[in-house]
């Protein structure tokens, strides 16, 4: 039954779904999905979320990207359960593009505090891809998705300068609430269901430390 109705969603959204990226025109694929799936649901009846997630996975597996992104949407709609199912198929490379897309709109607002000619990324296991920190008993194994941080870092001497030793985010009063607004935005998307309490944060440095 389970298949069913994945079957019957995946039908009735898939084609306003391609129509959409093909012309440009916006479309909310996560309340597509809601919105069908609760009608399949009750027309088709329903198992278990488990099931619900592993088919959506199937369905990633063979059809790509446009699958798993089919996937990710109704992982979403599932809550928790669907989103602890979901965080095994997550890649380091999604994570990247999701935090890229976060980050995106605060970056006029952080060029603002930290100059235009400031280098803005993010350091730590996401950007290695593998634990750095030698004290850890994890060392050099490969990032675990389901446990980790996002190190976001500023360069530029001017603003390291003018805050002298507190050059954290949580330290900045210009930096604090922006700092806040991205690891709320962060914890929406579920390529971040493992990200650690106070796993989000920024510091300002030098150049010549960043070398």
């Amino acid at each position: 039954m389970a298949g069913k109705v994945l079957i019957q969603t995946a039908a009735d959204v898939a084609p306003d779904y391609l129509i959409a990226r093909a012309t440009g025109t916006e479309f909310d694929l996560v309340e597509s999905l809601k919105v069908n799936a609760g009608i399949n649901v009750v027309t088709l009846g329903m198992e278990g979320t488990v099931a619900k997630v592993r088919k959506l996975a199937t369905l990633a597996v063979k059809h790509g990207d446009e699958a798993m992104d089919l996937a990710w949407a109704g992982a979403r709609v599932l809550g928790s359960e669907g989103a602890e199912q979901a965080v095994q198929a997550l890649t380091r490379e999604r994570v990247i593009q999701a935090l890229g897309e976060v980050i995106q709109p605060y970056l006029k607002r952080l060029r603002k505090i930290a100059g235009e000619d400031a280098k803005i990324g993010f350091r730590s296991s996401l950007a290695r891809g593998t634990v750095g920190n030698p004290k850890k008993p994890t060392f050099g194994q490969p990032i675990n998705l389901n446990d980790f941080d996002v190190d976001v870092f500023i360069v530029s001497d001017e603003p390291a300068a003018r805050y002298g030793d507190k050059r954290r985010g949580d330290q900045i009063d210009e930096l604090k609430n922006i700092q806040r607004a991205i690891e709320k935005a962060l914890r929406q998307r579920l390529e971040f269901a493992g990200l650690r309490k106070d796993g989000s944060t920024f510091r300002i440095f030098t150049r010549a430390e960043a070398e």
